[in-house]
């Protein structure tokens, strides 16, 4: 942390006993300890002017400590003292892995400071050291990329003392300033050396070229976008737009460029960082370097600017196409998660290498209505996993305006909806979120040309920004949205993260219209997600978690719900995730997933996360487990799975009651709990609870094709013995046959709780007749005291559904339209003679000629 990183750093003996120990050549080893460390073999382990199995360790503290912040870069004591010694260490020539490790690890602590704008007057003579040295580094030594990136870094010093017009934020002497104003000179015959070599270093693809590559690449980068603000229109610049099209051309040329974007690109359109395929034969050193080449390609493609060929161009553009279309075609995964194993350092690499994919995309390829969708996809995957400290870039991707293009309906045009991005650029830039979000900038566009909220050199190099004091109100990090971060907002929240209140959409904050708008501008992105695109990024996401954040739609005021579009589109978003776009049944996971993601979402599962950071909260939990013994239910999920969903039952039927039962969308959604996939305990309670007015969840003028579709999706199989499916639960089939009775409003033929309850009870009464008496009985106390018309119903659907010999779910519902809807004899004139033994004595003599 900071804190402790500062207290080590301040201690007045413990670094400077370290550093003189193990880092000053004047207390390294004596010729008689050489002497003595000799092996048998009469190896000299320990030559060499400095002590390296001491010497490492503390210059990797040292690294972890200045990284901390700057204010600890800047201490004399060890930072400054010891720049004679970082020189001393690159002066001398490794002759094993140990001294090697030693000199790279020399070269981040400097390229650390660098960053800060430290040690800027021993620029000079780090070049000097340095320079000779690159050019006589073969492409397969390491650490010619290291040096590279040191001069990178020294450049992108000297562009941000250009920027700022003075000394405060860079350096602390006058001499500093000429140093970084001649670092041009000194560091042009090296930027030559990389033009001119670079296509000899891309013609191999194995990691130690590609490594060297993505060093010239940024040393490149940085050095063009430094000397660019000084370029007068007669200046020859040291590297010409020829020579850059050059280096371009032969990375396209080359395969080194196809086989990083086909390992860096590899997170792409996942909506969770764990869907990401590790089966690749990949070592992360060679996943790193992969992803730290594009990052550097793109990043020179964009500084060359509009000036690049047509030509290449287009090449370029086409391949990043080709590998995206590779990964878009991958499998649908089903998932609900909210975290992530892979390390924030492995996640954040992706992240670079994404983001500088979508950069080009976004300046090049805007206009192109062909890959626009593709575009929008990517991007929205590339939201979801953004970290703490990916702030802006999430900024950058919030401002492109066609990346959210909508299409107007009524007008046929494209307009921009700015609703959803205003909302999520407010959030990222409220109280001390604006720090962070500069703190952000200031990490990944330091070296950016066209960066114009850079403000200065970094305080740290951490993710996060040093913030002074408590925080207000406001969460001070609003990333990682999370991968469904825009069904989130259908859902009320802004945000996916479980281990704090979720952020509102309906609070006094928004009116009416500002709502209304960004529900309308959320459900048109995703319709064009869903329906222009294949899914994409969407389709890496269950329809069952899709699903069940629509639905929470039906939870907004009335004022929003009576919005025509809002209501189409929720109504078109319904049929696409439960299944209807298909005309078959949705897949089994649907209400599992949807059931999920109700529990993460819920306050509860909130609450309960937070008990997990804490001991004492985690061992009560414990405790009462032990004592309560609970067991999963019956239907596969846990207490806290089951309060969830029926808390969240209870509230759609508590505003259905109220104002829902008005809109056929409402209606569908809340037809949805009727599912047999669901718990018995949340059909029963949606049965009880809408019990006086279950004849408004028919819908008027309903297409026959629709209504066949809901009733498939309610009912849970045909005939159990000839298709293996489950038989009812007693409180369902209980639920059923009391919506049919005791009513002061009585149901209809066609009225859907009507049909639905017939084809329960019938499928039922036709298995029981095939099993035992005891399943007869307790239908025969079940029927009691419905009325003989329905009674009649039930007994004919269950005879002609035993008849048919098929005991398909689709027969059966073919059975109760014959009867119900199709059949012309009425409720009022069903033969009401019929009794309860005759119905039974039909029904098993049919089973017996079958048999």
């Amino acid at each position: 942390s900071p804190g402790a990183a500062s207290a080590a750093a301040r201690h007045k003996g413990i670094l400077p006993f370290l550093v003189t120990y193990c880092l000053s050549p004047s207390n390294g080893i004596t010729s008689n300890e050489i002497d003595e460390s000799k092996n048998k073999d009469g190896a000299d382990d320990n030559a060499g002017l400095f002590r390296t199995g001491a010497a490492l360790p503390v210059l990797i503290l040292l690294c972890h400590l200045a990284r901390q912040s700057r204010d600890i870069a800047e201490l004399e004591m060890p930072f400054q003292t010891i720049i004679p010694d970082l020189q001393a260490i690159l002066c001398v020539g490794a002759e094993n892995d140990e001294e090697l490790a030693i000199q790279i690890w020399t070269l981040v602590l400097l390229r650390t400071l660098m960053r800060y704008g430290l040690a800027i007057e021993h620029v000079q003579s780090l070049i000097n050291i340095a320079a000779p040295r690159v050019e006589l580094m073969r492409p397969e030594s390491s650490l010619g990329a290291h040096y590279l990136l040191l001069f990178a870094n020294i450049c992108d010093a000297s562009k941000v003392m250009q920027q700022n017009g003075d000394r405060t934020n860079m350096s602390t002497i006058p001499e500093a300033d000429d140093c970084l104003a001649m670092s041009g000179v000194w560091l042009s015959s090296s930027v030559r050396s990389c033009v001119t070599s670079f296509q000899s270093v891309v013609n191999s693809c194995d990691k130690s070229h590609m490594k060297l590559a993505s060093a010239q690449l940024r040393l490149l980068s940085s050095y063009i976008s430094t000397a660019a603000p000084t370029m007068g229109a007669s200046s020859i610049p040291i590297v010409s737009k020829e020579s850059c099209f050059q280096v371009i051309e032969a990375a396209l040329e080359s395969n080194i460029l196809d086989n990083a974007l086909n390992t860096a690109l590899g997170a792409t359109f996942n909506a969770y960082w764990d869907a990401l395929n590790h089966s690749q034969a990949q070592s992360l050193e060679e996943e790193a370097i992969a992803c730290s080449f594009v990052a550097s390609f793109m990043s020179f493609v964009q500084i060359v600017g509009q000036d690049l060929d047509s030509a290449l161009k287009t090449k370029l553009l086409n391949k990043i196409i080709n590998s995206l279309g590779q990964f878009s075609e991958r499998g649908r995964l089903s998932t609900t998660s909210m975290g992530s194993k892979l390390h924030p350092a492995r996640q954040s690499w992706f992240v670079e290498s994404e983001f500088s994919v979508l950069n080009i995309l976004c300046d090049e390829c805007s206009g192109r209505d062909s890959i626009r969708h593709l575009l929008s996809s990517f991007a929205f995957s590339l939201l979801g996993r953004l970290n703490i400290g990916h702030e802006a870039m999430a900024a950058y991707i919030f401002r492109q305006e066609k990346l959210f293009q909508v299409r107007n309906e009524e007008s046929k045009m494209k307009v921009a909806g700015e609703s959803l991005q205003t909302l999520f650029l407010r959030e990222l830039s409220l109280d001390d979120r604006k720090l962070q979000l500069n703190h952000s900038s200031n990490i990944f566009f330091a070296h950016c040309l066209r960066n114009r909220t850079n403000t200065g050199s970094s305080n740290s190099l951490r993710c996060t920004a040093d913030f002074v004091g408590k925080s207000n109100d406001v969460e001070r990090f609003f990333l990682p949205l999370g991968g469904i971060w825009m069904y989130n907002v259908l859902s009320s929240t802004v945000t996916s993260q479980c281990d704090r209140p979720p952020k509102t959409l309906s609070g006094d904050d928004h009116d009416d219209k500002t709502l209304s708008d960004i529900v309308s501008h959320t459900l048109c992105l995703i319709l064009q997600l869903v329906t222009s695109s294949n899914g994409l990024s969407s389709s890496f996401i269950s329809d069952g978690t899709k699903l069940y954040h629509i639905t929470n739609a039906c939870l907004f005021p009335e004022n929003i719900l009576n919005n025509d579009f809002i209501c189409s589109s929720l109504e078109l978003l319904f049929k696409h995730f439960s299944g209807f776009r298909c005309s078959t049944m949705s897949e089994s996971s649907l209400v599992k997933d949807f059931i999920m993601a109700c529990f993460e979402h819920s306050r509860l599962s909130r609450e309960s996360r937070k008990h997990e950071h804490d001991e004492k909260g985690q061992a009560a939990m414990k405790l009462h487990d032990l004592l309560s013994g609970e067991q999963p239910s019956s239907d596969g999920y846990s207490k806290d799975e089951l309060k969830a969903l029926n808390d969240f039952v209870d509230d759609l039927c508590n505003s259905y009651i109220e104002y829902g039962g008005q809109y056929p969308t409402f209606t569908n959604f809340i037809r949805l709990f009727l599912r047999g996939d669901f718990p018995a305990k949340t059909i029963t309670a949606v049965l009880t609870k809408l019990h006086p007015i279950l004849h408004v969840l028919t819908i008027e003028e309903e297409e026959r094709e629709s209504l066949l579709f809901s009733l498939t999706q309610s009912i849970s199989g045909g005939l159990p013995s000839l298709d293996s499916s489950r038989r009812d639960p007693s409180s369902v089939l209980d639920s059923f046959s009391f919506s049919l009775k005791k009513r002061d409003k009585e149901l209809s033929r066609n009225d859907y709780v009507y049909l639905l309850a017939v084809a329960v009870l019938s499928r039922n009464l036709a298995s029981s007749s095939q099993r035992c008496d005891c399943g007869l009985q307790a239908m025969r106390n079940r029927l009691s005291g419905v009325s003989s018309a329905v009674f009649y119903d039930i007994i004919q659907v269950s005879e002609k559904f035993l008849r048919s010999g098929i005991g398909t779910k689709d027969s059966l519902i073919t059975c109760v339209f014959d009867i119900c809807i199709d059949g012309t004899k009425g409720l009022n004139s069903a033969d009401e003679t019929t009794s309860w033994d005759t119905a039974i004595a039909s029904l098993k003599s049919i089973t017996l000629e079958q048999s």
